[in-house]
C-alpha cells in the first residue's frame, strides 16, 4: 500500500522524513505525566499520514502487504486492550497505541527513499558522523542535549545522548547502524572499513555507559566474524583473542560502562529482588509506582530501580486471568518500565506478545541486515523500553521500509517465495556449521 504520488510530493515526504531522523526531540506542548509531548514531528507525521490515507482512498485496488497487515493488527489490538482496560479498570493510555501508528509512517518514508534511488549507506554515514560529533562534545561537557525530560545543560548531562532522548536510545541506534554496515547485502566498503566502523561505534557505545547496547554490539561483532570465518576453530580462536583484547580495554581504560557495572553481578541484586517481591502488595486499579527502593552499597543501582518497577508490573499483570491475555493496557506503566519484554507481555498480554513476535519475525525475514537489527532490538528490550523510543523506532521502521522495497525489487520478492532463504535460515547456520 504505497500511493504513487508525484515526484515532487514524494521528494517532499523523503526530505521531511530524513530531517526528522536528525532533529532533536522538542516538545511544543507538554503532556502531564509524560516525558513526550506534542512535537513538530507529530505535526509532520500527521500530514504524511493524511497524504497516505488520501492516496490510498483514491487508488483503485490498494494492496496491503503482509508486514502492513500484521502492524495494523497489532495497533488495532493495542487499541482494543486500551478500551478494555479503560472501561473496566480506568487505566492505560491511548497515546501509546497511537504512537506506533506514528512510528509506522517511517516504513513508508523508507520505501519512498529506496524508490528514489537514494543510498541508505550514505544516510547512515551522515547520521553516525552527526551523532558522533554531538556525543564527543557532550562527553567533554561542552554542549548539552535534548533528553526525554527536556533540554539538558552540559553540567546536567551525565552521559552522551547524541540527538536522542537518552544514552540508552543512542546506544540502540548505534547498534542499528552497525547491523546495516556489517550485514547489508550491498557491502559497505571492504573488511578494513567495516572493522574501522566496528571500532568507532563500539567506542561510542562504551562512552554511553549503556549495557544492553554494549551486549547487542558484542553479538553483532561476533556474528560478523563468525560469517567471515572459514571454520569453527578459526572463529573460536579469533573470537577469544579479540574478545579478550576488548574486555581488557574496557576494564582497564576508565569509562562510564565499567563505572556503572561495578556491582552488576553482585548477589545482593538477587537478594533485593527476592525480599521486595515477597513483601510487595498488589497495587490498586490505577497504577502508581510504590516506593520500594532500598539503597545497598553492594547492589547495582540500575537493578534496584528496575526491581521496584518490575515487581509492581508482574504482580499487577498476574492478578487477573483477563490481564494474562489482554494485558493491563498500553501505556499503563508510564514513560519507563525499564524492561521492554516485560512491558510488552504485561501491557499487551500474551495475545499482544504473540502478535509482536510475528511482526518481528516478518521484519527479520526481509534480509540478513534486518535480522541483525531485530536481534539488536530484542537484546535492548531486555532492560530498556526501546520498542517505544521515538528516535530508535523511527530508524527501525525506516530501515525496514527501505530493505523491504529493495528486496521486493528482486525477482523473488520478500516474504513471498517459498524458496526465499530468509535471515533465520542464516542464523540456523550457526547451529549446523
Amino acid at each position: 500500500m504505497l500511493p504513487r504520488f508525484s515526484d515532487n510530493l514524494r521528494r517532499t515526504i523523503i526530505v521531511l522524513g530524513v530531517a526528522m531522523l536528525f532533529m532533536p526531540k522538542v516538545n511544543i506542548v507538554s503532556i502531564s505525566g509524560e516525558s513526550a509531548g506534542i512535537r513538530i514531528d507529530d505535526v509532520l507525521l500527521f500530514v504524511i499520514f493524511a497524504l497516505l490515507m488520501a492516496g490510498v482512498s483514491l487508488a483503485r485496488k490498494p494492496k496491503i502487504s503482509g508486514i502492513e497487515s500484521i502492524v495494523f493488527i497489532l495497533i488495532g489490538y493495542m487499541l482494543l486492550s486500551n478500551l478494555v482496560n479503560l472501561q473496566m479498570f480506568g487505566r492505560s493510555s491511548l497515546l501509546y497505541s497511537l504512537r506506533y501508528l506514528e512510528y509506522f509512517m517511517f516504513f513508508y518514508i523508507g520505501r519512498y527513499f529506496f524508490d528514489a534511488r537514494h543510498s541508505v549507506a550514505r544516510l547512515l554515514y551522515a547520521m553516525l558522523f552527526f551523532n558522533a560529533i554531538l556525543m564527543v562534545l557532550q562527553g567533554f561537557s561542552i554542549i548539552g542535549g535534548f533528553a526525554s525530560t527536556g533540554f539538558a545543560q552540559n553540567v546536567e548531562l551525565s552521559r552522551p545522548i547524541g540527538v536522542t532522548g537518552g544514552s540508552w536510545e543512542i546506544g540502540a541506534i548505534l547498534n542499528f547502524y552497525l547491523a546495516f554496515f556489517l550485514f547489508d547485502r550491498n557491502k559497505v566498503g571492504g573488511v578494513t572499513l567495516r572493522i574501522f566502523l566496528i571500532a568507532c561505534t563500539l567506542a561510542l557505545v562504551v562512552l554511553t555507559g549503556a549495557r544492553m547496547p554494549a551486549l547487542a554490539h558484542i553479538f553483532l561483532i561476533s556474528y560478523f566474524f563468525y560469517l567471515q570465518s572459514p571454520n569453527k576453530t578459526y572463529f573460536l580462536r579469533n573470537a577469544a583473542f579479540i574478545g579478550g583484547v576488548l574486555l581488557l580495554a574496557i576494564l582497564l581504560i576508565p569509562n562510564p560502562l565499567t563505572e556503572r557495572s561495578e556491582n552488576l553481578f553482585s548477589m545482593a541484586n538477587i537478594e533485593q529482588f527476592k525480599d521486595q517481591y515477597s513483601n510487595a502488595s498488589v497495587p490498586g486499579e490505577k497504577f502508581e509506582y510504590i516506593e520500594m527502593y532500598i539503597p545497598d552499597e553492594y547492589a547495582d543501582a540500575s537493578w534496584l530501580m528496575r526491581v521496584r518497577h518490575w515487581i509492581v508490573a508482574i504482580k499487577t499483570w498476574t492478578n487477573s486471568p483477563l490481564t494474562w491475555f489482554v494485558g493491563v493496557g498500553p501505556g499503563n506503566w508510564g514513560p519507563a518500565l525499564d524492561g521492554g519484554w516485560l512491558r510488552v507481555m504485561s501491557e499487551w498480554g500474551l495475545f499482544g506478545l504473540s502478535i509482536f513476535l510475528v511482526f518481528l519475525y516478518r521484519i527479520a525475514q526481509i534480509s540478513r541486515a534486518m535480522f541483525a537489527v531485530v536481534v539488536a532490538l530484542a537484546i535492548n528490550m531486555l532492560f530498556i523500553d526501546i520498542h517505544l523510543a521515538y528516535k530508535a523506532m523511527s530508524l527501525f521502521f525506516f530501515l525496514s521500509g527501505y530493505a523491504y522495497n529493495r528486496e521486493r525489487a528482486n525477482p523473488e520478492g520478500v516474504n513471498k517465495s517459498p524458496g526465499y532463504r530468509g535471515s533465520f535460515a542464516h542464523a540456523g547456520e550457526i547451529i549446523v556449521r
